[in-house]
């Protein structure tokens, strides 16, 4: 699909969200000039404003996603620690005949 109209193709959402636009050329004069029939109107911009929010609302959920899995990693990272420190434990235990 077509992003606002443009020869640029919409961002497609990849693993990050970094990734760089391919919105980035800027027109020239004269590109801008050929475009007589492509007139900035109240309907044009408040499309435009209805595209830029969906796409602000898609970045926000996508934000909160990645909080809550970094959050969740957090933890998991945490338990595989405490684990770790329990199974050094018992190893010591065992090998200093602790367990007898």
């Amino acid at each position: 699909s077509r992003h606002f109209g443009s020869d640029c193709l919409e961002p497609r959402w990849g693993r990050f969200l970094s990734l760089p636009s391919p919105c980035t050329r800027q027109l020239v004069p004269a590109e801008m000039a050929g475009d007589s029939d492509k007139q900035v109107t109240p309907e044009v911009i408040a499309q435009h404003q209805k595209e830029l929010d969906s796409c602000l609302a898609d970045v926000e959920a996508a934000s909160k996603k990645a909080k809550e899995a970094a959050a969740q990693a957090l933890e998991t990272a945490e338990k595989c620690r405490h684990i770790e420190e329990e199974t050094k434990k018992m190893i010591e235990q065992f090998n200093t005949g602790g367990n007898k």
